[in-house]
């Protein structure tokens, strides 16, 4: 009878440590989680994203509202895929407040496939796609491709066609000259489409100097319609024709 008396004892005791320490972890798991919960995200709106894309693309769980697990998931984890972003560097500023630097996806052109905007980066690679045309974003067309697919080559009949791209996105940023769209003929012939204004570039190298003398043409050409043929247009040669339309 004893026996059993201390086996009960022996049993209760373990029942009411084992109580003891489940109600502590769990104190100390509330505390821990409400000391750690956020209550700022640090994040900038981007070219082609806006802040609430990023932490909510980031905050997939019921934990991801806790600082240190946000963190570490996303510090050393594997992010999920956010459009036109790159990587998103997470920092803790505090135990309340996580900081999110977002790395975009370097793009410098777009073209039309079956009603979508496909873009792409300066060597080629189709980065991302969207049912929005981004103004900041330089429009292409005329260039044939064979096959594309996320993060892969385009596959084109002449790759001198990026750098070509790349040249002049490049230029027209510098001069901030908007186009509507920057259009090449079946030999790389580039021409450029501006409001009522067309701008015949020809096949060259680099075009520098026609897009440097353009700012002035088209201040000129305000309120018209018609075609500059700037296709021989050089240091040596500066004779350009205005057919008016």
């Amino acid at each position: 009878m004893q026996n059993m008396d201390a086996t009960n004892i022996l049993k209760n005791k373990k029942i009411i440590k084992t109580a003891v320490i489940v109600t502590i972890v769990l104190i100390v798991v509330t505390v821990f989680l409400f000391a750690t919960h956020i209550r700022e995200y640090e994040v900038e709106d981007g070219e082609h994203y806006v802040a609430s894309d990023i932490t909510d693309a980031l905050k997939t769980g019921r934990l991801d509202t806790n600082s240190i697990i946000f963190y570490l998931k996303n510090r050393y984890g594997k992010q999920p895929k956010i459009p036109f972003v790159e990587y998103v560097d997470v920092e803790l500023k505090g135990l309340n407040k996580v900081k999110m630097t977002v790395y975009e996806k370097k793009v410098v052109g777009c073209i039309s496939y079956m009603n979508k905007y496909l873009y792409f980066d300066k060597d080629g690679y189709f980065v991302d796609q969207s049912s929005e045309k981004f103004d900041d974003v330089t429009f292409v067309t005329g260039v044939k491709f064979d096959a594309i697919a996320l993060n892969e080559k385009m596959s084109v009949e002449n790759e001198d066609v990026f750098d070509n791209i790349m040249n002049i996105t490049m230029l027209l940023d510098k001069y901030e000259i908007k186009v509507d769209d920057v259009c090449f003929g079946s030999d790389l012939e580039v021409t450029l489409n501006i409001g009522d204004i067309e701008v015949l570039l020809g096949k060259q190298k680099t075009y520098d100097e026609q897009i440097a003398k353009l700012t002035g043409l088209l201040e000129s050409a305000e309120g018209m319609k018609g075609t500059f043929h700037m296709e021989n247009y050089s240091d040596s040669k500066k004779d350009i024709i205005f057919n008016k339309k």
